[in-house]
């Protein structure tokens, strides 16, 4: 679509217009105020407390991140425009109201953006009501409304940013052209990645269509403010704390270890899953869809590189994905998704396409400048995410979700209107169900607060030894402010026996287990001395969940799969409890044990995964077949039983081929008293299952104990041995 000769007053958002879609979506997030701290929400807000308590000394102040102690200097990688806000909303309404106030702020922010948008569609010949309502309500932008991170204040400033220096350019408004810089500074300063805006502000005016001589050099007024406002913010960053402001962010960054194709791989999916409305929308004209597919040159170029980029996409993601999507509609989806989002990135090239400047550069500005600048606005952010972001995550896609729906806008105009309603509509269902699913994951975490601070009161079943909190995120706020828990620190040996140790299996993805990988550990003794107590699961029927491995849903981080959100009710977390026991001599003693093993196997103590719904015990786990043996172990007096739990583990439920059968058997000197075969890659239940032997007769003396795990039926000798996996957990003499 040319914008050469177009009357500049017939391409302007109304008045009425922009207040329409700055109200229904500022609206939208307060179906979610109450929304509880949920992921990084409680870091900005603990920042924001010591920034009221302490004032210009803030920076020195440290708290706990992943069991390690850290500094705000060393611990915050963003600018202070957002703590700042959360800082204010606690002044004003206190520790009672500041996350409600902190929520009308989001709100606000999304209203902002809508309006934005909606008056840069009307710019590029988008529909502007529906194209920002189709930005506004769709999955990632509504769920981040309801939260109190950084992600959505950027965004926001960043489009208001944008729509103002447009509006400048257009009309000369030096003091218009002074706010968006304005505006810019302040989304970079929320979070650093909103610097953007500067060489963004600088191609808008190199690359904007239909702007007279004169205007287009007032143009330059907005990003040397923001250049102007940036040099001078870091210069007193400087002189305040002695060293480089984005040298300390970069530092942070740099300390995490960036997967770039699953941050890729996630931007990417993330393009397609959150413009998922706006493809539907297209389908409500099929037969105008189809004509202008057949009749665009450009569409067909379109088609040709999407395909199988969208393809290449696809697969990669499937390779090198951690999880697999649960079910046929989140595999089908999954696939989609990759689809969809090269054909976003495809929309970006199509500006610059061969023979994009055979009519000359003035020519290729009137008629492809917008949406060439566009296509600078989502690439840059794809590529941003894809090499700077160290977790790969639906909300780092977010700067570029603007750009994505406003050229997707711009094609969907050709269409009739009611394509670009069905859009608005498709997404503003696909956000609900997201939001709503991210507000009753939050919900769990004062649910269990309130639940742990009966139980550690006086009187409760849990008072007296100390209740640990092993994890982070939201997971923690209301276990300290609630129940008045304490964060173990990595590798303390501080619990004792009868401690409990808290850890929510979904959420806190930074503390593997087993204890004893990740950057959060536990004290190898205390690992050896954990006893499994309870798991607690957390169901709901809600159909949608956005961050749960089994989904494949990874809205908060690619380690839970690359789908924004996916078809599921799995249980949205589930609480572990464990109880510090006395040493546990077989645990302990693994070490000084006789150890056989096949090639390629082993043995050793660790958490040990027999399902989900299972609890992780502490077990002497062997891989492929194997043996441990303890010679000479003292059998107390008056004890009639060896017991021990055994359990195959999960992994081996998705191997296609149901045999091997595996076979647990328990040795004393030279014959088998227990044998457990299991059947789980079949239909068996994935179980803990409870294994005796007697030992009457030894009471008193040393026997020779072994473990062992082979395979049935064994493999040839000259053939490589199949895998069986097996843990014997929780041993121990019984009178």
């Amino acid at each position: 679509m040319t914008l050469e000769g177009t009357d500049r007053a017939a391409l302007r958002a109304t008045p009425r217009q922009l207040l329409l879609v700055f109200a229904v979506a500022g609206l939208a997030p307060l179906l979610f105020w109450n929304k509880a701290v949920h992921q990084d929400d409680w870091a900005y807000l603990r920042v924001a407390e010591l920034l009221v308590q302490h004032g210009g000394d803030v920076l020195s102040q440290s708290t706990t991140y992943q069991g390690l102690p850290i500094t705000v200097e060393t611990g915050v990688m963003h600018g202070p425009v957002w703590l700042w806000v959360l800082a204010l909303c606690d002044t004003i309404g206190g520790a009672a109201h500041q996350i409600g106030l902190a929520h009308l702020v989001s709100a606000l922010c999304l209203g902002v953006l809508a309006a934005s948008v909606a008056s840069l569609a009307a710019r590029v010949g988008a529909r502007p009501v529906p194209t920002a309502l189709a930005l506004a309500l769709a999955p990632a932008p509504l769920v981040l409304a309801s939260g109190l991170m950084t992600d959505l204040p950027m965004v926001a400033l960043f489009a208001a940013s944008m729509a103002c220096a447009v509006r400048g350019l257009e009309t000369g408004r030096r003091g218009v052209l002074v706010g968006a810089g304005v505006l810019a500074l302040l989304s970079g300063l929320t979070r650093y990645h909103g610097l953007s805006a500067l060489p963004l502000l600088a191609a808008l005016v190199l690359l904007w269509p239909n702007v007279p001589t004169a205007f287009r050099r007032r143009g330059w007024i907005a990003p040397a403010v923001a250049l102007v406002g940036a040099v001078l913010y870091f210069a007193l960053a400087l002189a305040a704390t002695g060293g480089l402001e984005l040298a300390r962010a970069q530092e942070g960054l740099g300390l995490a270890q960036i997967d770039h194709t699953a941050c890729l791989l996630a931007a990417v999916a993330a393009l397609g899953g959150v413009g998922l409305g706006l493809a539907l929308g297209a389908l409500a004209a099929p037969r105008e869809l189809w004509r202008e597919l057949r009749a665009t040159e450009r569409f067909q170029w379109a088609r040709w590189l999407a395909m199988p980029l969208g393809a290449f996409f696809a697969v990669l993601g499937w390779r090198v994905a951690k999880v697999r999507p649960e079910g046929f509609v989140n595999e089908l989806l999954h696939h989609g998704v990759f689809v969809l989002g090269a054909l976003g990135l495809v929309l970006g090239l199509l500006p610059w396409m061969p023979r994009a400047f055979a009519d000359g550069w003035r020519a290729w500005r009137e008629r492809d400048g917008a949406a060439a600048w566009l296509s600078l606005w989502l690439g840059g952010f794809v590529i941003a995410a894809w090499w700077t972001l160290p977790f790969g995550a639906t909300r780092y896609a977010l700067p570029a979700l603007p750009a994505l729906f406003l050229l997707g806008g711009r094609l969907i105009a050709r269409l009739p209107a009611r394509a670009a309603w069905a859009g608005a509509a498709c997404s503003a269902v696909l956000g609900v169900l997201a939001a709503g699913a991210d507000h009753r994951a939050a919900a769990i975490y004062p649910r269990i607060a309130a639940e742990v601070a009966q139980r550690v009161a006086p009187g409760g079943a849990w008072h007296g030894p100390t209740t640990w909190i092993w994890g982070e995120l939201g997971f923690r706020w209301y276990l300290e402010s609630l129940a008045g828990l304490e964060v173990l620190p990595t590798a303390s040996n501080a619990p004792r026996e009868g401690d409990r140790i808290l850890k929510s299996m979904v959420l806190s993805t930074a503390s593997p287990d087993d204890g004893k990988s990740g950057r959060y550990r536990l004290h190898p003794e205390v690992v050896r001395r954990l006893e499994s107590t309870s798991v607690d699961e957390f169901t709901d029927p809600w159909p949608v969940r956005i961050h749960n491995s089994h989904a494949g849903a990874g809205f908060y981080g690619a380690d839970a799969g690359f789908l924004p959100f996916a078809l599921s009710a799995v249980p949205h977390d589930r609480l572990q409890v464990w109880t510090v026991r006395a040493s546990n001599p077989f645990l302990e003693g693994l070490e000084g044990a006789a150890i056989e093993t096949a090639p390629g196997g082993f043995v050793r103590a660790q958490r040990f995964l027999v399902d989900p719904a299972q609890s992780q015990d502490m077990a002497v786990e062997i891989l492929f077949p194997g043996r441990v043996t303890y010679r000479s172990v003292p059998v107390p007096e008056g004890t009639t039983e060896f017991a021990v739990e055994v359990g195959e583990h999960f992994r081996l439920t998705y191997e296609p081929d149901p045999r091997p059968v595996t076979v647990a058997r328990v040795w004393l000197f030279d014959e088998v008293v227990a044998e457990q075969r299991f059947e789980a890659r079949g239909d068996e239940p994935r179980l803990w299952y409870s294994l005796r032997a007697d030992l009457s007769a030894h009471a008193g003396r040393a026997v020779d104990l072994a473990f062992q795990v082979v395979s049935d039926p064994p493999a040839p000798p000259d053939v490589p041995p199949a895998r069986v996996n097996a843990g014997f957990a929780n041993p121990r003499f019984l009178r």
